[in-house]
């Protein structure tokens, strides 16, 4: 896949007074793309018309291979505002957009008139307002952000095409959308000691019902249902510890630990309540010692 992008993108900022400023950007872009896929198993296969009658309008193309090019473009526009408190610290709240690009599904799936040949991009609009700041003369620095961000026409994939599980393709569904907030702290608390960490809290999920292309009866998104592969916790700490003048050096200590909730692997096991596609929340920690002599 090649993909070649021409934008044209610019940002000003304007000082309404010494503490306040405002921020506008915007960004076009047009990528073009090229791509080819070579997916032949099983080898030859067609795709199923109505009625589960094989299609052989694509001829051998059907087999999974395509070259395919495509254009997407777009402009994408920045807001915000920031407002300096005093020297350490800066509150602010920023719009912002993204869009994700579209592409090709294979011939033999679109043969079949259920996916497109062509699938959209998808379209992202942000918001967010947050806190920058240091404390104790500069040795903790703390940053919080809340945050609402919302998908339009996100991209889905669906599979097994008219009952035919080497059919795959992407269809443009309804959208999705996630509120949260994060946390990140650093703190020299001395010469020796360290700590950094961070705290991640969301509930990403769908907006709206959408059924399914291939199979109308079929829902693949549930409005209010959790999106896969995007937990809703996250957690980190990190301590380091130094003694100096250890035996003619510097001795080290490092401890972090890591946290994730559980999350789905596919939209499919989320709306069966099927357990096995339910990824159990983990965590796990790093420990290390070092030695470094003060003559390097």
């Amino acid at each position: 896949r090649t993909v070649e992008q021409l934008a044209v993108f610019g940002e000003f900022d304007f000082d309404i007074t010494e503490k306040l400023t405002l921020t506008a950007g915007a960004r076009w872009a047009k990528f073009e793309r090229n791509e080819f896929e070579n997916f032949q198993f099983p080898q030859g296969l067609p795709g199923f018309a109505a009625g589960n009658t094989p299609d052989f309008s694509g001829g051998f193309e059907t087999d999974g291979s395509f070259d395919g090019v495509g254009e997407d473009s777009d402009t994408i526009y920045k807001l915000g505002g920031r407002y300096q408190i005093d020297d350490d610290k800066m509150i602010y709240a920023l719009y912002s957009q993204g869009f994700r690009l579209g592409g090709q599904n294979s011939q033999r799936a679109a043969a079949t008139g259920l996916v497109p040949q062509q699938y959209d991009p998808d379209f992202l609009d942000n918001y967010e307002v947050g806190l920058k700041s240091q404390w104790l003369g500069n040795s903790l620095q703390v940053n919080v952000s809340a945050f609402f961000m919302e998908w339009s026409d996100y991209q889905s994939e669906t599979f097994g095409i008219n009952g035919t599980w080497w059919l795959n393709g992407k269809v443009n569904g309804e959208g999705a959308e996630t509120m949260g907030i994060e946390a990140a702290a650093e703190w020299q608390v001395s010469d020796r000691l360290y700590l950094s960490m961070s705290l991640f809290a969301a509930s990403p999920e769908f907006a709206g019902d959408f059924y399914d292309p291939i199979d109308p009866g079929s829902i693949v998104t549930r409005d209010g249902m959790p999106m896969p592969g995007s937990p809703e916790r996250k957690a980190f700490l990190g301590v380091d510890y130094n003694i100096p003048n250890i035996a003619g050096g510097m001795l080290s200590f490092h401890y972090d630990i890591a946290y994730q909730s559980e999350t789905w692997n596919s939209t499919g096991a989320v709306l069966s309540n099927d357990r096995t596609g339910l990824i159990d929340s983990w965590d796990y920690s790093n420990f290390s010692v070092a030695y470094e002599p003060n003559n390097g």
